[in-house]
């Protein structure tokens, strides 16, 4: 699958190359990275693995997106859309991209997982994990 995606993204990245003025260089075609508004970024060939872009590449950040694509996976295997779950502080809490929820409310998985997967709120995500960790009953073979 990542190889997939990495070949797209190569091709993408050659076709755009291929537009530019052949007279410009290949540092004047360079993206600065003032323009790049990502904490970080590579750019890998996936047949040689040779790295042909990076930004701050050897920096270990929070891979946030995987892990609400597997909490959403979890929850789907785990658990049944129309289980209830209630909202503790901690997941009424989360800062920035968040629903709004507050302590006590209840919603349903389904929902919650609309939000998740839709917005990306860091409160849907937080109540599914404590939800899935602790209270959900696994469904039945």
């Amino acid at each position: 699958m990542y190889r997939k995606i990495l070949s797209c993204m190569l091709s993408l990245f050659l076709c755009l190359a291929c537009l530019c003025d052949a007279s410009v260089t290949a540092a004047e075609r360079a993206l600065p990275e003032e323009e790049l508004y990502a904490k970080s970024a590579v750019l890998m060939d996936a047949d040689s693995g040779r790295i042909l872009y990076e930004k701050n590449g050897h920096e270990a950040l929070a891979n946030a997106s995987t892990t609400k694509i597997l909490t959403c996976i979890l929850a789907l295997e785990l658990c049944d859309a129309d289980d209830v779950v209630e909202v503790t502080s901690y997941a009424a809490s989360q800062p920035k991209v968040h629903l709004g929820m507050r302590e006590g409310q209840t919603f349903r998985l389904r929902d919650l997982l609309y939000g998740l997967m839709l917005e990306s709120f860091n409160d849907c995500a937080v109540a599914i994990a404590e939800f899935v960790a602790g209270m959900c009953a696994p469904l039945r073979s």
